[in-house]
């Protein structure tokens, strides 16, 4: 039984480092949380990581809207899974279910040995509600983030940060956007910084920067 409830608890604070981008927390002896996992997902929120660890984990509960009380903390200082999940219900509804489970996979994927380049989908189609985002496949993204080697595929910068977990911070740009009938396919994909597809997406010369994409896609080779 105890084994059983350290798994849950390390799925639990697994997939709040993924949803989030932070580093994962490998849980000590008696499925205790380290005190780092606490502070990254405080500065997440953003508040203060300042405290001990249970003192840190209630003033995160409280700022996402949820309940502390007596099955949030246990004896010494560890905090329990009923709090992590608590914590992993309101981040899952303020990513949105679809964009958290796609982020999750991603996050996965990057963290597995380089996979064959992935098929995509030709032709992909909204998920269920007027307002829905595509429906991408996560693969595409993970093969584009990782081939890119944290560079810009626009200005040839390197990523201008990391991620708590490491990983260099770029963006995926499909270069002829799904909403016009584009492909979510690893050949109409491109690794962007945040200025750069902000640039490609608003700025008063996209069209000049979607040409010159379409060129860096034809000479590309995988």
């Amino acid at each position: 039984m105890r084994q059983r409830s350290t798994d849950d608890k390390q799925i639990v604070v697994n997939e709040i480092s993924n949803l989030l981008g932070i580093a994962r927390d490998k849980l000590g002896n008696g499925s205790k949380e380290h005190k780092r996992l606490l502070q990254d997902i405080a500065m997440s929120i953003p508040i203060s990581p300042v405290g001990d660890k249970q003192g840190i984990a209630k003033r995160i509960i409280e700022a996402l809207g949820e309940t502390w009380d007596k099955s949030c903390y246990s004896k010494g200082s560890s905090v329990t899974t009923e709090a992590f999940v608590r914590m992993l219900r309101v981040l899952r509804s303020r990513v949105g279910p679809s964009r958290a489970n796609f982020d999750i996979a991603v996050m996965e994927l990057l963290s597995e040995p380089m996979m064959e380049p992935p098929v995509g989908n030709r032709a992909p189609q909204r998920a269920a509600g007027p307002d829905s985002d595509f429906i991408r496949c996560p693969m595409v993204t993970a093969w584009i983030l990782r081939w890119c080697n944290g560079m810009c595929g626009h200005c040839g910068d390197a990523a201008p940060f990391t991620r708590p977990n490491g990983q260099p911070y770029l963006e995926v740009h499909h270069v002829l956007p799904l909403c016009e009938d584009g492909p979510d396919t690893i050949d109409n994909a491109i690794a962007l910084c945040p200025n750069c597809h902000r640039r490609a997406h608003h700025g008063s010369d996209r069209r000049d920067v979607r040409r010159s994409l379409l060129r860096a896609l034809e000479g590309r080779d995988y």
